[in-house]
């Protein structure tokens, strides 16, 4: 009995064998296999496609009336024309929305690496803001540059579910820090609307974040593409979730501010790139003020007791 079942248990072994030599076993057998080599030569690329990011992406600074800088989101670059660099944010870093119009808070932007030691900033212009009570909390900054980043380019698709991210930011204003995670909703079906914000139809996220994200780019580790903005968060309680704006809603955006067909408000600059049209003397920007610090969030009520 023992010998014909070591015979059989050799047959079946030889069978596994001649399968997996033939190549038909590269169904079955090898497919995990191939997810572990492909994973780890995918790892590879992740690796430069974040030090890529890291290089990127920059933190977003304010000179307000007193002459300070204050850092107040992170954006990053998407477009390059020779020395010159796009760089993508959120609107409500730079404007709120005010009887209609985009109106911008009277800040002069700078752009830094935040590099170590002594840092260098950059005057940047902004190029559109959007409507963030339409969805578009977008913002595109342009700036020149005496060197030469990569850019990390907008997906032409949103993301998808469970889609493996990565995110470069800078919380709470202690430097470029970087964050992974994954898609946990593509499209929001539910309409978090009000307070100068419209979420309906945003891409939720399982990533850590704080104030100092805003404006951050959502990059796909497979596609190693832009595709979402983060945005804000959510929560309840100990329940966090958080919010960013898909791609594509973008990609509507920038191409209509590009032709002229965004009727967001413009005003005048005066020389020091401050628009001469408000000041911080003349507005109340407290609530601005108050989402910068704290970041922009919904705070679900629970419900009521029966």
């Amino acid at each position: 009995m023992e010998k014909k079942m070591f015979g059989f248990v050799m047959f079946i072994m030889a069978f596994v064998c001649a399968m997996m030599l033939s190549g038909c076993g590269a169904v079955s057998f090898y497919s995990g296999s191939n997810t572990v080599i492909n994973a780890s030569g995918n790892s590879h690329s992740v690796s430069v496609l974040e030090k890529d990011m890291e290089s990127a992406v920059a933190l977003l600074y304010a000179k307000k009336d007193d002459g300070q800088l204050r850092m107040f989101c992170t954006a990053t670059a998407f477009e390059r024309s020779g020395k010159t660099y796009r760089f993508v944010t959120a609107a409500h870093c730079v404007a709120e929305d005010i009887n209609g119009m985009v109106e911008l808070v009277p800040y002069q932007w700078f752009i830094s690496f935040d590099e170590p030691g002594v840092k260098t900033f950059y005057p940047a212009k902004l190029l559109g803001v959007g409507y963030q009570s339409r969805g578009d909390d977008f913002a595109v900054l342009e700036t020149t540059l005496d060197r030469q980043i990569p850019v990390i380019p907008m997906s032409a698709t949103d993301a998808e579910l469970g889609e493996q991210v990565s995110n470069v930011a800078s919380p709470l204003g202690l430097g470029k820090q970087l964050f992974r995670g994954h898609v946990t909703t593509v499209y929001m079906d539910r309409p978090v609307v009000g307070a100068g914000l419209n979420w309906t139809g945003a891409t939720l996220l399982q990533i850590s974040c704080g104030p100092g994200s805003s404006g951050s780019s959502v990059v796909s580790q497979n596609r190693h593409t832009i595709v979402s903005i983060l945005v804000g968060m959510i929560y309840r309680g100990p329940a966090v979730f958080i919010v960013s704006i898909p791609v594509t809603k973008f990609n509507r955006f920038w191409r209509d501010i590009q032709t002229n067909k965004y009727p967001w408000y413009a005003p005048a600059f005066n020389a020091n790139g401050i628009p001469v049209s408000t000041s911080s003397s003349q507005r109340d920007l407290s609530n601005f003020m108050n989402r910068i610090d704290r970041g922009l969030s919904v705070v679900l009520e629970p419900e009521p007791t029966k």
